[in-house]
């Protein structure tokens, strides 16, 4: 082949490329769609520890992406914390300051996508030095009669965590018997006294998500006196009972009944339908020498009264516990329910949908609407001739759709008393001569 034939044959090669290249480019514009992060639920960074979170979306032209802290837009210029265009969020050294709730956007030409907003806190440990600030607390109590240690000083998140009680600083945990426990509160219960349960103790925070962690907050010191006295036999007494609780539909669950008695009792449970639970049987694990009940993959007939009754040879106790089964908006997966990805021809309608399901007894509130991030309201429509809301505000129609006006991404949030649902979708308009 000679050189102009192959000069020739180079300019067809590129001109095709180029050709097929722009083709390419227009039949592929998409708006963005996040796809990290998708969860609601907390982080927890250790204090001190460097993070580094990703924010992932499809979409073309790639998307740039902007990352906010309780609503405010962060940039790489920050001393403690960078958000990137990349999308990577980065904390050099995190301390309490820089929690808070946390959302990304991604970008480009075709519109913006949100993600769900999720917390981000941190796990923070002292050591035993903060022990020498603490005056000790006394507790006398009588040989053979029950007794309550209280974690005084545990701050005010401390449902956050799982309390944990040491003998004294070496950090020895208490062990754990049918006669000693500790309640979700973080309350330590003593069913009678004994001669070996005076000294002293501290009570500990450990992080659910690290529960073992050898590194916990300490707070209260107490010290037990024990006074010598007779042990009789003592029928049962409710001492903690969870009267009502909330779960969360799909979640694990905790009830709980602490007894005092002696000797220390047995107790039973029964469940919704009063009929006595057995170790094991379906979704019931009965825990903590019976003082507890967890009910795992909570579900809506799970909901009701519960009891538990405490006996010993001196007589027997028993309480009530009411179960209620909450949730956020439930999502609905069935077609045509749900804000996605939608595709539609120039001049023709198309209608986004935002629905989702409440549990029995529960409401939901209106959608909330958002286009490309912005609110979107009656009042903030692009244009009032061709944009709608139907009668609950679940449907938002478009009418004669142009390809420049109407191609952007849309989300929508619909909440209740126990959180929100939030969809993220987006339309695309085409001109009828490159719907092909």
């Amino acid at each position: 082949m000679n050189l102009h034939w192959l000069a020739l044959l180079s300019v067809f090669w590129w001109c095709w490329l180029a050709g097929a290249d722009r083709k390419s480019l227009s039949a592929e514009l998409t708006p963005p769609q996040i796809r990290k992060p998708d969860s609601q639920k907390r982080r927890v960074i250790k204090e001190g520890r460097g993070a580094v979170i990703q924010c992932e979306a499809d979409g073309y032209p790639p998307p740039t992406y902007q990352w906010l802290r309780n609503d405010v837009a962060i940039d790489d210029n920050g001393d403690y914390i960078k958000a990137f265009s990349n999308g990577t969020l980065v904390f050099k050294d995190f301390k309490m300051r820089d929690g808070g709730v946390f959302q990304c956007q991604a970008k480009n030409k075709c519109g913006t996508s949100v993600s769900v907003k999720f917390p981000i806190l941190a796990s923070a440990y002292i050591d035993e030095s903060f022990l020498g600030g603490i005056n000790p607390i006394d507790v006398s109590v009588t040989e053979g009669t029950p007794t309550h240690l209280y974690c005084v000083h545990a701050p005010d998140g401390a449902g956050n965590f799982l309390v944990r009680w040491y003998r004294d600083v070496s950090r020895q945990e208490v062990d754990i018997t049918s006669r000693v426990g500790t309640d979700s509160n973080g309350t330590h219960h003593i069913a009678y006294a004994v001669n070996e349960d005076a000294g002293e103790y501290v009570c500990g925070l450990a992080p659910y998500n690290n529960p073992h962690a050898t590194a916990i907050y300490l707070f209260d010191v107490i010290h037990v006196t024990v006074i010598g006295g007779k042990t009789e036999l003592m029928k049962p007494n409710k001492e903690h009972v969870s009267t009502v609780v909330k779960g969360t539909l799909g979640q694990r669950v905790e009830l709980e009944c602490f007894f005092s008695g002696y000797p220390e009792p047995d107790i039973t449970w029964k469940d919704n339908q009063q009929q006595v639970i057995q170790e094991g049987h379906g979704h019931y694990v009965i825990d903590d020498f019976g003082r507890k009940l967890r009910i795992e993959q909570l579900r809506e007939e799970d909901e009701g009264t519960y009891s538990c009754t405490a006996r010993n040879g001196a007589g027997s106790d028993d309480a009530r516990i009411f179960l209620n089964v909450t949730s956020p908006p439930l999502m609905l997966t069935t077609p045509d329910t749900s804000l996605e990805k939608l595709y539609k021809l120039s001049g023709q309608m198309a209608t986004l949908k935002c629905f989702a399901r409440a549990m029995e007894g529960e409401n939901l509130e209106p959608p909330v609407w958002y286009r490309n991030g912005e609110l979107l309201t009656t009042e903030t429509f692009p244009d009032q001739t061709r944009y709608s809301f139907d009668a609950d505000g679940t449907e938002l129609t478009i009418k004669d759709l142009d390809k420049c006006k109407d191609t952007a991404c849309f989300q929508c949030n619909i909440s209740n008393s126990e959180g929100y649902i939030f969809y993220d979708g987006f339309l695309k308009v085409v001109d009828p001569e490159h719907s092909g």
